[in-house]
């Protein structure tokens, strides 16, 4: 290998394509032409190579977890905003933050733990091929994805205690409301039958 490939958005840690495209621009490439090789042409043997069909929709899919995550995040955040502008915050809003909180967590922890299970095959398949190849993830990007997935965490058990506390409040709240309005009836009736009496007394006067 004598240089990596151009980073895109989705790497589908396709070997045989990753091979060839190194092969085609070293000395080799009149030769391949004149023989019409393909990159299907190519065989590559080895325990990674088996392994492909595992940690390619792997890969795809911790990417398609991690973009979930960010779009859920920038969802909570535009509903964070819009609830930071009103006086009161409902039940319902309440479950509706608690909502998009919940499935931030869970695209993040999934996103990490995806990534984490990727590395380890690819590990243990380049140990069993021993062909001096080093496969290593980097400490940087794993902090970073698991310090995410435990803030998102943190935020989610912060809107639940709010949640709670919030509930808790509005059923004080009732309650009192519930007595008031008791204790209004109660009086209202007490004078519903108190004023004929008092008027017979008036009119006996």
């Amino acid at each position: 290998m004598y240089s990596c490939s151009k980073s895109h958005a989705v790497q589908n840690m396709d070997f045989r394509g990753i091979v060839y495209d190194n092969i085609i621009q070293s000395d080799f490439k009149p030769y391949l032409e004149a023989l019409n090789v393909s990159k299907a042409d190519l065989h590559l043997d080895g325990e990674l190579q088996k392994r492909e069909y595992m940690y390619v929709p792997a890969v795809r899919a911790a990417l398609a977890m991690n973009l979930m995550c960010i779009i859920t995040a920038f969802f909570l955040m535009l509903y964070f905003i819009l609830l930071s502008r009103r006086p009161t915050i409902s039940q319902k809003q309440w479950l509706v933050l608690g909502f998009i909180s919940g499935w931030e967590c869970i695209f993040s922890g999934l996103g990490s733990a995806i990534f984490s299970v990727i590395v380890g095959i690819m590990k243990s398949g380049s140990k069993k091929d021993n062909y001096d190849v080093v496969i290593a993830g980097s400490s940087p990007f794993f902090g970073l994805m698991w310090s995410g997935f435990v803030f998102a965490v943190l935020v989610f058990l912060c809107i639940a205690y709010c949640w709670w506390i919030s509930r808790k409040g509005a059923a004080i709240v009732e309650a009192e409301r519930a007595v008031q309005e008791s204790d209004s009836t109660t009086s209202r009736i007490i004078e519903e039958h108190e004023s004929p009496i008092d008027a017979e007394k008036n009119f006996a006067r």
